[in-house]
């Protein structure tokens, strides 16, 4: 306007990199600035992160600016993905932050020749962007416990007993409990229900504890076995 010398303007970064700002007016020499936009990598898992060989772990990684989530510009960004020691920690390498979006996700496996457990660092790298580590560790596959057995049940009772699974953050997993022979002993899910050869039980992620029933058949020792994809069987006698 009229009687001003100065303007205020807004300068938004696009992607990552520099950029020459240039301001020009008629009947005035132009001027010019270098603008430079920064980026950085954020793995938001919690370090560290735990796994197991039957259970990988997904990690997310974030496209930040100033420590706020950002878009990715086109066409993506590929982001590298190291492990400090591959025969401990696998990982999968490049991945890409579509553009558009702010994160990525990457599945954690165990190397396969490590001894366990073992630790080790996951980093984050990409090109003009701040890269970011995390440390895993891999443990061996976690074990479930039959709680309170040995036991003793009498023929024609039952009672109640709990299994412990030893990692609560499984995803979800069913639990089989079996009986080695069903004329002897059986197990049901509910003090209400008739007893059978064996049950299935769904887990929720974030539970790892389940209680079931042993129902006494006739006299006899028996093996209870508990098996869920991703641990170590449990059993005990009765």
């Amino acid at each position: 306007a009229q009687g001003n010398i100065s303007a205020n303007a807004q300068v938004r970064g696009a992607s990552v990199g520099s950029a020459t700002v240039t301001a020009s007016a008629a009947s005035f020499a132009g001027g010019s600035t270098l603008a430079t936009t920064s980026g950085a990598l954020n793995v938001t898992n919690t370090s560290p992160v735990t796994l197991s060989p039957s259970l990988p772990v997904t990690v997310t990684i974030q496209l930040e600016s100033a420590g706020a989530p950002v878009a990715a510009p086109a066409p993506g960004v590929s982001v590298t993905l190291s492990s400090g020691n591959t025969a401990c920690l696998a990982v999968p390498s490049p991945v890409t932050i579509a553009t558009g979006l702010v994160t990525t996700t990457a599945q954690l496996t165990y190397g396969g020749t490590a001894s366990l457990p073992c630790t080790t660092t996951l980093t984050a790298t990409s090109n003009g962007l701040t890269s970011d580590a995390i440390d895993v560790t891999v443990d061996p596959d976690p074990s479930i416990t039959l709680d309170g057995l040995p036991q003793s049940v009498g023929v024609g009772l039952q009672y109640g007993f709990s299994t412990t699974l030893e990692r609560a953050n499984h995803g979800g997993v069913t639990l089989h409990i079996a009986s080695s022979n069903p004329a002897v002993a059986t197990v049901s899910p509910s003090a209400e229900t008739t007893g059978t050869a064996f049950i299935d039980v769904v887990v929720p992620n974030g539970t790892a504890n389940v209680t079931y029933y042993i129902q006494g058949v006739t006299l006899g020792t028996v093996s209870i076995t508990a098996s869920a994809t991703g641990f170590t069987n449990g059993s005990g006698t009765v």
